[in-house]
């Protein structure tokens, strides 16, 4: 199976993944895991200054179309192996509704071969401050009321990821 994902996704240090880069540089900043390898087709090297995310997925897709589907393919089996699946890595951030080249990729192959390419699911942090509430023997909730979540925001250890 191939997935796509952000370098930043701690998920993606899994040993049960090939990490490959399909971004016109490799990052700069730590990663936690080692790539195998890199993509060139696959990353967006004349439409870096592009902002317009319409007639970039329209003039990405047209370089699709002239690499192939054939040739794509023969790179993304250079990096297969067995027991383990490939994500592709890009730097966007797609949960804060940043357009990503990764994504438009994987529209582009299912249309072309029907094959689906999930986004890698983030890692997520959830810390929780769970309260119990002594309640008076009136209370229409009972004698004890659930516990009382108090916070429930994300938050992160590594302000890298």
């Amino acid at each position: 199976m191939i997935y796509t994902a952000r370098y930043q996704n701690r998920n993606v240090a899994d040993d049960k993944f090939v990490k490959v880069a399909i971004t016109v540089g490799l990052p700069k900043f730590q990663l936690g895991y080692e790539l195998a390898g890199r993509i060139k087709e696959l990353a967006p090297w004349s439409l870096m200054n592009e902002h317009n995310h319409e007639v970039f997925v329209v003039k990405y897709t047209e370089c699709l179309d002239r690499i192939g589907v054939r040739r794509i393919r023969e790179r993304l089996l250079e990096f297969e192996q067995e027991g383990k699946d490939t994500v592709l890595l890009c730097y966007e951030n797609i949960e804060e509704n940043k357009h990503c080249h990764r994504r438009a990729f994987a529209d582009w192959w299912r249309e072309k071969t029907g094959e689906l390419i999930d986004e890698l699911p983030e890692a997520k942090e959830v810390r929780q401050l769970a309260v119990e509430v002594e309640c008076h023997s009136d209370n229409p909730a009972g004698p004890m009321k659930p516990p009382l979540i108090l916070n429930t925001k994300p938050f992160r250890q590594n302000k890298l990821f």
